[in-house]
């Protein structure tokens, strides 16, 4: 495992700025995505760039033996908006290293951990120890929700038959490996709210009409209670049908509130009676993503909105579907809206909420192979966010999904300094070759 190898191959992925949810790098994210097929192709792979179903997707095969099974290993090549200005340390497609821990757009989601199993695998072709056929699929939409990866599953499934997925796509928790067993469901919404046809003078009208600003804050505000909980009427916020193995494993995980405030740098954690890995993998949120309403340059117009606007994301709990949700959101708005006021909605990226069948020997192996690689138990968890291709693999190909992520729990994925540590790289490669190398 040549640590020094890998990382002058992170330092060229991580430098194609192969940002997907702008069409202006459009170039870029079809560079980042030639630069797999060219790196497969070096190593024998029979590989390919498809094309029709977004940015192109990266498949590549490498057969073993018509008798080994197969392993399907997903990941994705784009990544989120960055920019130096925004508080980076260095330019962000540049990796750059600090304090044991190298930084970059993308060195931990997603590029920097499918390469660890990428660069496992070309390492196992060329001294004959590799355990599994493989076929690699990295696609380039995952950012702006993969809309059409179920499509290129269906069409390709015969292409994509597998004994089972594996991917990277998250992080240790507690400095402990995890094996997901569910994931949160996700839906986008913009709600706007309009009080008036136009903006109006604050002087001569403040305080004598409504404000679109202060209907919308109230419309969010009461949502929630004060624990933070959202509180939809006819939707059921609890963890009532919960598992009662996926609490037990919940509650035995170890959770360290002052790292957890740390982390996010926030002071308090709302609930907090409750345990945080069921709070966060069972529990619906929605949280105000971005919020506009009047006069956004610099100074004042001191004129009173007259629509105001909010971008919601909703994370949606295993016991839920996007429709029930959904339709607790609307009942809401209805019962609520003042008369004097109207609302639109839009919606868009709904993913429904996933449970993972871990009950298989691949897991079982790999949270073994986990638990000797960090010396620290490997626990199946619920996780808050969602790699909405785990749901589709599971539902079309039926084999068995199995994710365990590499990065460090404080890697600021989607943030600014978004980093990898040094060591956990290691330790991932080390894990990838056991996994997939011969006993």
């Amino acid at each position: 495992m040549n640590y020094e190898n890998y990382k002058n191959l992170l330092k060229e992925f991580v430098s194609f700025k192969s940002i997907s949810t702008d069409e202006k790098y459009k170039s870029d994210v079809a560079a980042a995505a030639r630069w797999l097929y060219e790196l497969m192709s070096r190593f024998g792979f029979d590989v390919k760039l498809v094309s029709g179903y977004g940015n192109d997707i990266v498949l590549g095969k490498y057969v073993v033996s018509p008798d080994a099974n197969t392993v399907l290993i997903y990941g994705h090549y784009d990544v989120q908006p960055a920019s130096q200005d925004e508080g980076w340390k260095n330019d962000p497609f540049e990796l750059y290293e600090d304090n044991d821990k190298l930084y970059a757009r993308g060195v931990v989601d997603n590029k920097g951990q499918i390469l660890i199993h990428l660069f496992t695998v070309i390492e196992l072709i060329q001294t004959s120890q590799l355990r599994y056929n493989v076929i690699f699929m990295i696609e380039g939409n995952e950012e702006t929700g993969s809309p059409l990866l179920d499509k290129f599953v269906q069409d390709y499934a015969d292409e994509l038959k597998c004994d089972f997925v594996f991917f990277s796509d998250g992080e240790l928790t507690m400095s402990h490996p995890v094996i997901e067993t569910g994931f949160r469901g996700i839906v986008n919404v913009i709600l706007k709210v309009t009080t008036s046809q136009k903006d109006n003078h604050s002087g001569l009208y403040g305080g004598t009409i409504p404000n679109a600003a202060h209907v919308l804050s109230q419309l969010i505000a009461g949502m929630h209670d004060a624990s933070g909980v959202l509180i939809l009427p006819g939707l059921d916020n609890t963890l009532t049908g919960i598992d009662e193995n996926l609490v037990k494993d919940s509650e035995s995980m170890p959770f360290d509130e002052a790292t957890f405030l740390n982390n996010t740098g926030a002071k308090v954690r709302f609930n907090n009676t409750m345990n945080f890995y069921l709070q966060n993998g069972y529990l619906t949120s929605a949280e105000v993503t971005t919020l506009s309403a009047g006069y956004l340059g610099e100074g004042f117009r001191n004129a009173i909105p007259g629509s105001a606007v909010a971008k919601i994301n909703f994370r949606i709990s295993p016991k839920h579907n996007s429709k029930e949700v959904l339709n607790a959101f609307k009942n809401y708005l209805q019962t609520h809206i003042p008369s004097y006021a109207d609302y639109s909605l839009e919606f868009s990226e709904a993913c429904e909420p996933i449970l993972i069948d871990v009950n298989n020997a691949y897991a079982t192996e790999l949270k073994s192979i986990a638990h000797e690689v960090y010396g620290k138990d490997c626990y199946f968890k619920l996780c808050g966010a969602i790699v909405p291709v785990a749901g589709t693999f599971q539902s079309i190909l039926k084999v068995p999904v199995i994710s365990l992520g590499l990065g460090n729990e404080d890697c600021n994925m989607h943030g600014v300094n978004e980093n990898y540590d040094v060591e956990l790289i290691k330790k991932g490669l080390y894990l990838s070759n056991k996994f997939l190398s011969k006993k």
